[in-house]
């Protein structure tokens, strides 16, 4: 069986706050970041490929590095608003790939950390993104866009064929 393709977005790693801002039902920081990772490994194998889409985490490069050596996979994050440091900075702390922008996947895919408010349901496009966590002026699937959050994806990867399935009938 061939390596398979996830989507994940806003781990916040050791970001106390995000606890209380997205009603995360952890005690503490070190629970969250434990569960983030058991969730993640328990579906994401060494050899598959994720894209994190931005807000990994916050921290110097010891505990990015640290929680990036935990999780399984080859991570290929597209940068969030959090993710402050360079694109070297990051693939040094062991990401694989690192992206600045929205990047084109399978053609109609256009991953993003936030948003992109040109795609609507006339679009030929489907966004995956991130940022906007549980906030209810977002629905978590719409015609054209999905959103990745951990906060409305039980903390866990999502498939990329279990999303692109159900969009595949609209492309």
């Amino acid at each position: 069986m061939g390596e398979k393709v996830w989507i994940i977005s806003d781990t916040h790693f050791n970001h106390t706050n995000i606890i209380k801002y997205c009603a995360r039902p952890y005690y503490s920081v070190d629970e969250m970041n434990h569960d983030l990772i058991a969730r993640w490994n328990s579906v994401v194998k060494q050899g598959d490929i994720v894209y994190h889409l931005g807000d990994f985490g916050l921290g110097g490069k010891e505990p990015i590095t640290r929680w990036r050596r935990a999780l399984n996979g080859k991570i290929k994050l597209i940068k969030g608003n959090h993710d402050d440091h360079s694109n070297q900075w990051y693939r040094d702390c062991g990401f694989d790939e690192v992206y600045d922008r929205p990047i084109l996947v399978q053609e109609f895919y256009i991953l993003s950390h936030a948003p992109l408010e040109c795609i609507n349901d006339d679009s030929i496009f489907v966004n995956i993104y991130g940022h906007v966590h549980n906030d209810i002026r977002w629905k978590p699937y719409t015609k054209r866009s999905f959103n990745a959050c951990v906060d409305v994806n039980n903390f866990t990867p999502i498939l990329f064929d279990d999303i692109r399935k159900k969009f595949e009938r609209s492309i």
